[in-house]
């Protein structure tokens, strides 16, 4: 397969206290890695801080991927951005560093038309993916809850990149 992209971005979706992904988390990366492995890109970029768990999301994130065999040298990680905003800020410096402009971020449906706002408003060419498992075990009042935050904070979000000059947060 020709990739599609320079860069598979996997966002980030919280670690709980004992280290592991959550589910949400879980379900993300291995889809970021069946995107890796299916070519669609040669880079892996994980992106998420810190949490409460005191645990970088993108670092659990890059254990999973050498867990599942992925290369080392495959794997970039940002580990300091804790909204979906210093996500896109960060990547999009990151890949400027190495001439990437193509990017497939990975989120939840609930999720992908706030992540590609922000990644296209910091100049990045994105395509947004979204785990085919859907909702996965995340229950389904949390599932409505997401998708009705997202709505609602769509308006605020537009607000929010407007006041923004393009590549800055």
């Amino acid at each position: 397969m020709v990739p599609t992209a320079d860069v598979i971005v996997v966002l980030g979706a919280g670690v709980l206290p004992s280290g592991k992904p959550t589910p949400t988390l879980q379900r993300r990366t291995q889809y970021g890695i069946e995107l890796f492995r299916a070519g669609s890109a040669p880079m892996l970029l994980f992106s998420g801080g810190l949490g409460k768990s005191g645990f970088s999301e993108a670092g659990v994130m890059r254990e999973l991927a050498l867990t599942a065999a992925v290369p080392d040298e495959r794997i970039l990680l940002d580990e300091h951005s804790a909204t979906t905003l210093e996500s896109a800020f960060a990547c999009a410096r990151i890949m400027n560093n190495q001439c990437w402009r193509r990017a497939i971020v990975v989120t939840d449906s609930y999720h992908l038309y706030r992540a590609i706002l922000a990644f296209r408003h910091m100049g990045v060419a994105v395509e947004a993916k979204s785990p085919p498992s859907g909702r996965g075990s995340t229950a389904r009042w949390r599932w409505i809850y997401y998708h009705l935050r997202e709505i609602a904070a769509i308006p605020w979000y537009l607000l929010k990149l407007a006041s923004k000059r393009k590549g800055t947060i």
